[in-house]
């Protein structure tokens, strides 16, 4: 199960990726985005194709047609009366002009594009930089363009002798493909391909890396959000199940929260991520909830939600999923005093799921004090803010510890609310000088 609105990948990472031609292979791309891979080896195939076409990177220079030259294509090779066409009928048809233009124009076209896209997408690609099971994906595209002999058909074309015999022999090789389902697998393949070079596209403008998924720990460095204008990188490692994480409003806890989940997302894509280097565990189950909304719909506060989360996550993590989850100041709904109860059983039990990891951040500080984190049973982190002068400044840099600053109280203190609030007001019809 997969719960990763907040990262918002539809709206902030797609795009790094979309250079996709026409809107068939753009849903295919965000679909893509959808499903996490379900086993390590089917991440691993991912990568092995987008480091394969990273190594023929020439074709992102040299690749492009034009969406409407696609959707023309497409719509022509599927036409339903394209069997018509086959048969003896032709003839008659063909003697008139306007059929006779109609159906020239429409199977040059197709002729061409099939021609062009030859040349432009797999004459000169390295087939053996892929593995051989796409490898023969690769293959199929190739054998299903040189069956229609593109070049002989094009030579007829440019000398204007493109008539009747020729017209009958291509609709022979559309019909015969389309009968045995080859012209919908080629379409289908196509896009494939498509998306997997606008990744590796994505991949390489952007200068991600591939991470290594697998193992207890994770060990991200210099990892960064993309949609971020220019972005402090942070280091981070754990082996622990559950990590605890604090500091002050503002200090970049949400950043880290998207940034570190968005890595992990993505390794399970099969993608390369928005970091120097990477080590991420392979999990199951992904729930990352951080901007904090009220279920208006259904009917649940922000605490009621929270619990129903927390229960679905330990549900898939007692069945043996190993479970990514992050909890945005967790519990803030209830009062500081349950809110520090729960959360220490919630640490506890959550420590337990040795295959899982728990990101919390937190603003209860009582939580210090727990036997799991005195013990360092639970990893501690805080994001650092500099008070100089009394005046907050935030370094968004991630250090191991525990953040004891209480920023609101400077921030009260700043915005001249101490004073305001603690001097007597002035009695504007000035009634103490009144006399009886």
């Amino acid at each position: 199960m997969t719960n990763t609105r907040d990262l918002y990948i539809r709206e902030h990472i797609v795009p790094l990726f979309d250079y996709t031609f026409n809107q068939m292979s753009k849903n295919v791309l965000e679909k893509w985005f959808e499903i996490p891979a379900t086993t390590l080896d089917q991440i691993e195939y991912r990568q092995l194709i987008l480091k394969g076409f990273i190594s023929n990177k020439a074709l992102f220079d040299t690749f492009s047609y034009s969406a409407t030259d696609f959707y023309d294509t497409y719509q022509i090779v599927f036409h339903p009366d394209l069997h018509i066409y086959r048969s003896r009928d032709i003839v008659r048809y063909y003697s008139s002009g306007t059929f006779r233009n109609r159906i020239l124009g429409d199977l040059i076209h197709v002729c061409t594009f099939f021609y062009h896209l030859k040349h432009k997408l797999l004459d000169d690609i390295d087939i053996q930089a892929f593995p051989t099971s796409y490898q023969k994906e690769l293959v199929f595209l190739c054998q299903f363009l040189d069956a229609f002999n593109l070049s002989t058909f094009m030579k007829s074309i440019g000398k204007g002798r493109f008539g009747l015999r020729q017209v009958m022999s291509f609709i022979e090789l559309l019909v015969k493909r389309q009968k045995n389902k080859q012209t919908e697998r080629f379409f289908n393949a196509l896009q494939q391909f498509e998306v997997y070079m606008s990744l590796a596209i994505g991949i390489h403008k952007n200068g991600f890396v591939f991470p290594k998924v697998g193992g207890r720990q994770l060990n991200v460095q210099q990892a960064y959000h993309p949609y971020i204008e220019s972005p402090v990188a942070a280091n981070f490692y754990t082996e622990k199940q559950v990590i605890l994480i604090t500091g002050a409003n503002m200090s970049g806890k949400s950043t880290l929260l998207k940034t570190v989940s968005l890595c992990v997302f993505l390794a399970h894509l099969g993608l390369a991520i928005p970091a120097k280097s990477a080590i991420i565990p392979f999990f199951n189950h992904f729930s990352i909830m951080i901007d904090h909304n009220d279920d208006l719909a259904s009917g649940y506060s922000h605490f009621m939600m929270e619990i129903k989360r927390l229960k679905e996550v330990v549900l898939h993590a007692q069945k043996g999923e190993a479970c990514f989850a992050i909890f945005d100041e967790l519990f803030k709904g209830t009062n500081m005093e349950d809110a520090a109860q729960i959360s220490k059983i919630t640490i506890q039990g959550l420590m337990g799921f040795q295959t899982s990891l728990f990101f919390i951040t937190t603003h209860i500080h009582e939580l210090k004090e727990a036997v799991e984190v005195q013990r360092h049973e639970v990893e501690t982190w805080y994001l650092d803010c500099d008070v100089q002068q009394d005046v907050p400044r935030f370094t968004y840099q991630l250090k191991k510890g525990w953040s004891d600053l209480k920023i609101g109280q400077i921030l009260f203190r700043l915005e001249g609310l101490t004073e305001m609030l603690l001097t007597k007001p002035q009695d504007p019809f000035n009634r103490t000088n009144l006399v009886d």
